[in-house]
């Protein structure tokens, strides 16, 4: 029972971040967002990597940044979805809290509300360094819902690369 309840514990607190590469997509980018803030598991931070987007995507982002201070703008020149990815966990490195979690979200995706709680839920439970699931998303930029492949990487993983002194990228 008691390491039950300290699981728990920890679920209520176990951080995330959440990784929003952003290019061209402010038709959809609101809807997206929204979901992210409508979650019923509240303790993340968006670090939204606006990777020089030729259309108003970057001013969206500010706007929420302004109303929500769980949400980190990084503006950058265009370099493509693994640079932007890449730029958003080099801004993990360097931001003083401190993540259990990973979490990469496409920007034309929208997410269930209880799909953070139930990723984070899973990993705790299992006390498992990755989560993958199945979940169906919304993408407009292929105007269909389809099923997307999610993924939540616990934060030790990339705490062992840093204690090597090595950088995490994406590929």
């Amino acid at each position: 029972m008691g390491s039950e309840m300290c699981i728990r514990d920890r679920h209520r607190t176990a951080k995330v971040a959440i990784v929003l590469p952003v290019y061209n997509v402010e038709r959809y980018l609101k809807e997206c967002l929204d979901s992210i803030l409508a979650q019923t598991y509240q303790n993340f931070t968006i670090f939204a990597v606006d990777d020089g987007s030729p259309d108003n995507s970057g001013q969206i982002l500010d706007e929420y940044a302004q109303k929500d201070q769980r949400i980190s703008v990084i503006h950058k020149v265009n370099g493509g979805l693994s640079s932007a990815r890449n730029t958003g966990l080099s801004k993990i490195e360097a931001y003083d809290a401190r993540f259990q979690y990973l979490y990469f979200l496409d920007s034309d995706d929208v997410l269930p509300s209880d799909y953070l709680w139930k990723m984070v839920d899973a990993l705790e439970k299992h006390r498992a360094d990755v989560a993958v699931s199945s979940v169906k998303a919304v993408s407009y930029t292929h105007l269909r819902a389809h099923e997307t492949d999610s993924y939540l990487v616990c934060r030790l993983l990339l705490e062992k690369k840093k204690k090597k002194k090595t950088n995490s990228h994406i590929l």
